[in-house]
């Protein structure tokens, strides 16, 4: 058995998965051995954010493992840093010893929230005179690529995770093409004389449920109540077409997470977005 193979299989016996470990040409691999004892951790590079590396596997196995482990990590970390603004990684440790916490790595988790809508009663959503909430629209989507990636560009997750005009632009046709195949208009917009400034996307699995996935307004709109005006028009919309329930992610550190306790969400559960990361300076 090779010395990989030997550390795939002990990683599967104590966590019942395996790793998908990508092509060694797109990987950097750091290995260490001694007498019995072996320890490996491998990276990728993002293929969407240059400079940024993701951790993807880390192990080690023998009556030494825990000091092979300290011991890559000394080398395996400098040497990514040097190439990396970011490092990132979903990965679960087998042993507490080889938290990335201790490695100054930290947490961004999300919340699961949801609200009841049986017992959902709003009032009609306000907005200035200038203003007007409409259905999400292909027409639409060129106009809030750039509302959407500004809104977002002070964000945790927009410095981690960058979008590109190109990916906001397909991101946003996929929940406006979704309106021309169903009745159900659950996603909208906030137009300013006639232009697009905001929107909230969200979308029907079931019949009794609805996901909100995202809403932003460009700063320059912002404090206007209109990200309120949103989330009450679709869950207006929702409630009226139906559904039981609207669930959303969100996090304590973003300003809508607020609005949403006030319109009645509650945290149900957290989800790890990564389980840990730590952002580097470039």
């Amino acid at each position: 058995m090779s010395e990989y193979e030997r550390l795939l299989t002990s990683y599967a016996c104590c966590t019942g998965t395996h790793p998908m470990l990508p092509d060694a040409e797109h990987a950097r691999t750091f290995h260490t051995q001694a007498d019995d004892s072996e320890a490996v951790l491998i990276a990728t590079p993002s293929l969407e954010r240059a400079h940024q590396f993701e951790i993807i596997f880390y192990h080690a196995v023998g009556p030494r493992a825990d000091a092979l482990m300290r011991r890559l990590f000394h080398t395996a970390l400098p040497t990514l840093q040097a190439d990396a603004t970011q490092l990132v990684t979903t990965f679960r440790p087998v042993q507490a010893a080889w938290d990335l916490r201790h490695w100054g790595f930290e947490p961004l988790d999300r919340l699961r929230m949801v609200r009841n809508l049986t017992t959902f009663h709003a009032p009609e959503p306000l907005v200035a005179d200038e203003y007007f909430i409409a259905p999400l629209r292909d027409a639409y989507v060129d106009d809030l690529v750039r509302p959407f990636i500004t809104a977002n560009a002070g964000t945790v997750e927009h410095h981690l995770f960058a979008m590109s005009p190109e990916r906001a632009r397909t991101h946003l046709r996929t929940f406006a093409t979704s309106m021309h195949t169903s009745n159900n208009q659950v996603s909208f917009v906030v137009l300013h004389s006639g232009t697009p400034v905001g929107a909230l996307l969200a979308r029907r699995p079931t019949p009794e449920r609805g996901e909100l996935w995202q809403i932003f307004v460009a700063p320059e709109h912002q404090g206007r109540g209109l990200g309120r005006a949103l989330l009450l028009t679709a869950l207006r919309a929702l409630k009226e077409q139906g559904a039981r329930e609207a669930e959303v992610e969100s996090a304590r550190h973003l300003p809508a997470y607020f609005l949403l306790r006030w319109l009645g969400f509650e945290d149900v559960s957290t989800i790890p977005l990564r389980f840990w990361l730590k952002v580097m300076s470039t």
